[in-house]
């Protein structure tokens, strides 16, 4: 205790405090917020998949399999139920743990008004769907349905995963397991079609994707952010050409034992980079949501990424993080668990803001 105190006493005579706070935050950061949901969720849910974060208290939330409501639409505040829809566009089949129906979700920020427009990454037939929030009803479909492909123009898609926007740009991981490993940028400055490429890039000089699962876009950089699912590491894509900037295997991030990263979001008050990520240590803990200090992340390279939170996820209650989302208002983290019989969703709280 006396050497913890004097330790602590040098860094304050050395003007070094945000350096301590840093790793202090780095175990106090974040914690699972036990008393969300307030209800529980609804019972006949298929596989959580990915969940987008709306305007006011509405959470999107996409479950795969052949449910009848592929997109549930849940109450930020309790998880409760308040609508859902999708059943006549979505693909779906029976199972459990079934893969189809919409692998990423993601609200898309530049559309008017904000918020009134979700694009659901269909694994089953290999489209991104773009669909009104307030109704549900399906705008358009990008992508050839049921014909997985390469093809640029018009595009195709093969197992596309998740997708993340700037203002004029769209990126699409496209490529979970399936004919693709790339991402796509596609121009939604005006009306998006299959002809609106702007880029397409499997990766280069030791970058190529394996599974690219997740993505994010770093505003502060102008920068695209890869969750390379299969090669365990975020890649980093400049956002105007698709250029391959620099790669930061996860190994070498907290240690040796990470072994897949399956998404990316960034929250950009604070400029944290969220991920959920398995791991394979000695002690049995499997699964956590890492939450890293992006202020290293330039638009040449990540840097020196510094780890601010590691949060373990109990498989015993949530199997499987899969894809995560932000509430940007307040910095909340929703994450979807993808494994029955626990699949469900998790949100954690800055530790701040918790309350008894």
């Amino acid at each position: 205790l006396a050497l913890h105190f004097t330790i602590m006493s040098l860094l304050l005579l050395l003007g070094c405090f945000s350096t301590f706070a840093i790793l202090v935050r780095s175990e106090s950061l974040y914690a699972v917020d036990t008393t969300f949901p307030k209800v529980p969720f609804p019972t006949y849910a298929g596989t959580y998949s990915a969940v987008a974060v709306g305007a006011g208290d509405e959470l999107f939330v996409s479950q795969r399999g052949g449910m009848n409501e592929p997109i549930m639409v849940l109450s930020k505040t309790t998880g409760s139920y308040l609508r859902g829809f999708g059943s006549e566009y979505i693909s779906r089949t029976k199972g459990p743990n079934a893969t189809t129906g919409g692998h990423g979700i993601a609200i898309n920020p530049q559309a008017t008004p904000k918020g009134s427009e979700l694009w659901i990454n269909d694994f089953g037939d290999h489209t991104v769907k773009i669909v009104a929030t307030d109704s549900g009803k399906l705008e358009k479909t990008l992508g050839e349905p049921n014909q997985p492909g390469a093809r640029l123009t018009p595009l195709q898609f093969g197992n596309d995963a998740m997708t993340a926007f700037k203002e004029d740009k769209a990126f699409v991981a496209d490529g979970d397991g399936g004919v693709n490993h790339r991402v796509v940028a596609l121009d939604i400055s005006k009306p998006v079609t299959n002809d609106s490429l702007v880029w397409a890039v499997n990766g280069t000089n030791g970058l190529d994707f394996s599974s690219p699962h997740g993505i994010g876009y770093h505003a502060r950089s102008d920068t695209v952010l890869v969750s390379d699912r299969g090669n365990g590491r975020f890649v980093q894509l400049e956002a105007n050409t698709g250029k391959p900037l620099d790669t930061s295997n996860a190994g070498g991030l907290i240690g040796p034992d990470i072994v897949t990263i399956w998404s990316v979001r960034v929250y950009e008050k604070e400029n944290y980079v969220v991920t959920a990520a398995d791991h394979s240590p000695t002690d049995g803990i499997s699964q956590s949501i890492l939450v890293f200090d992006g202020s290293s992340i330039t638009s040449t390279g990540l840097g020196n990424l510094k780890l601010l939170a590691n949060v373990t996820i109990d498989s015993k209650e949530c199997l499987t993080p899969h894809e995560v989302d932000i509430d940007q208002t307040n910095g909340d983290i929703y994450v979807c668990c993808v494994t029955k019989p626990q699949s469900t969703m998790q949100r954690l709280r800055l530790t701040q803001l918790m309350t008894a």
